[in-house]
């Protein structure tokens, strides 16, 4: 597995992938914008959690893997932490038990399932070759976790990871950055593998679909609940908040038909 204290500060790389945005009002990720400050220095003012699991392996026995009462008072960095970690366990081939308890416990509170996202979305090998993200359908042990947690936590998040990703692929290719772009690309599609096998969150696809629809063929802003995830109020206000443009909102509307048409 690969060492975690050679992925730190993430925030440039979540960023290139569609995980943040360059402004700092970020709504999924805004947290982790701090990190940017620390670019040169990535352990300032990282938790003492933090650094006992980059310094060790994902090996429990040997100290540094988290206990379930670390991981239930895990905030976001430390949750990213803890969610390489689990992904590492899980290429090595440690779906055992403990990692089972340590990811559903991250997925239980949101600070926790972003962060788990952020590690896990973005997940890579150093030859370049495929990891567990990439398991289509996903592996027993995510799959199982994400459809048993609580789909108010993780169904905005999924969509969410699906929808930033999909909007950066284009304006990373309008900046001439066709890296970034396969890697935001690369991230979306993992998104939109999870929300196929979770049915829980169809009804929320389906909204943000509805809307980025709207978005696109520029027809009148519909009504409803702006705080209600189920609703394709709320998505139109979080397009607007990042200003998609007409084409982001096509984008979106496609992938997320994918994801509806693709659902189990």
């Amino acid at each position: 597995s690969t060492a975690f204290a050679a992925k730190l500060p993430a925030a440039a790389r979540c960023r290139q992938r569609g995980l943040l945005h360059s402004s700092t009002k970020s709504l999924t990720y805004k947290q982790y914008v701090r990190t940017e400050s620390r670019h040169r220095h990535p352990w300032r003012g990282v938790s003492r959690l933090l650094h006992r699991f980059a310094a060790g392996s994902s090996d429990d026995a040997g100290g540094s893997f988290p206990t379930l009462e670390e991981v239930k008072k895990a905030g976001f960095e430390d949750s990213i932490a803890i969610g390489t970690l689990v992904s590492e366990r899980l290429e090595d081939k440690k779906d055992d038990k403990t990692t089972k308890e340590v990811l559903q416990a991250l997925l239980q509170k949101e600070a926790g399932a972003r962060g788990f996202f952020v590690s896990f979305l973005t997940s890579e090998n150093e030859d370049g070759s495929r990891t567990l993200a990439d398991s289509n359908p996903p592996v027993p042990l995510i799959s199982d976790a994400l459809k048993e947690a609580d789909n108010k936590v993780v169904g905005p998040l999924l969509v969410m990871n699906t929808v930033m990703p999909t909007a950066m692929v284009l304006a990373h290719r309008r900046n001439g950055n066709e890296d970034f772009a396969e890697m935001s690309q690369r991230v979306a599609t993992r998104a939109q593998i999870l929300l196929k096998d979770n049915p829980e969150s169809l009804s929320l696809v389906k909204a943000a679909r509805e809307a980025a629809a709207i978005k696109a063929d520029g027809e009148a802003p519909v009504s409803g609940k702006k705080q209600d995830p189920g609703m394709p109020a709320y998505w139109i206000k979080f397009y607007e908040k990042y200003e998609y443009d007409s084409d982001m909102c096509g984008a979106i509307s496609a992938a997320l038909s994918n994801v509806i048409s693709g659902s189990s």
